[in-house]
């Protein structure tokens, strides 16, 4: 987690002073006055306007990351006390999931090799089967690139490896495929 500077979130001024605590049925967290506009606010980056603890959130983000189903995630968090609606975890997955995305497809290890695989995996989502189409490096095991497709068949993959190719700033010598019908000869 990076450093950052605490700033009112109404005139962003870095400004103010302690004012108590804010006592949360899970958590206390320290409250602060801004000495400009004179709002009220906590150290709460990244996790604003949500009524679950911080700690809970994360939790259910790395069960959900382990495979762990929603109504499972439920269950865990009933256990310690938070009784917390599957919708309600459904969305803050779905928030936080593509903020992490966005944050992923930036990340470029630098030990990058020449040989790329590429791969499909069924997964259902939703109920409905789907097709998860992933481009990775062989040494590193990194991911460069994935899609998810409706069908096997028609899928076409050049997209996709062309946004490998943009990810990784090369073309893989070689390239191995199992066979996908997707994946053109030529990048």
């Amino acid at each position: 987690v990076e450093e950052h500077e605490l700033r009112c979130p109404e005139c962003k001024k870095k400004k103010y002073v302690r004012d108590g605590w804010y006592r949360g049925e899970h958590e206390d967290r320290q409250r602060y006055k801004c000495s400009t506009c004179g709002r009220r606010f906590r150290d709460n980056l990244g996790f604003e306007y949500r009524h679950m603890p911080r700690l809970f959130i994360t939790l259910a983000l790395m069960l959900s990351g382990m495979g762990i189903s929603v109504a499972n995630i439920q269950m865990t968090l009933a256990h310690l006390g938070v009784k917390v609606h599957v919708d309600t975890i459904t969305r803050i997955l779905e928030h936080y999931s593509k903020i992490v995305e966005r944050y992923a497809r930036t990340i470029k290890p630098p030990g990058i090799q020449d040989t790329w695989s590429s791969d499909e995996k069924e997964q259902k989502v939703r109920g409905e089967k789907r097709w998860i189409v992933t481009v990775m490096d062989l040494t590193s095991r990194f991911i460069l690139t994935w899609d998810i497709s409706d069908t096997k068949q028609n899928y076409d993959a050049a997209p996709l490896l062309r946004a490998a190719k943009a990810r990784a700033g090369k073309i893989p010598r070689p390239y191995i495929a199992d066979g996908l019908g997707a994946i053109p000869y030529r990048l």
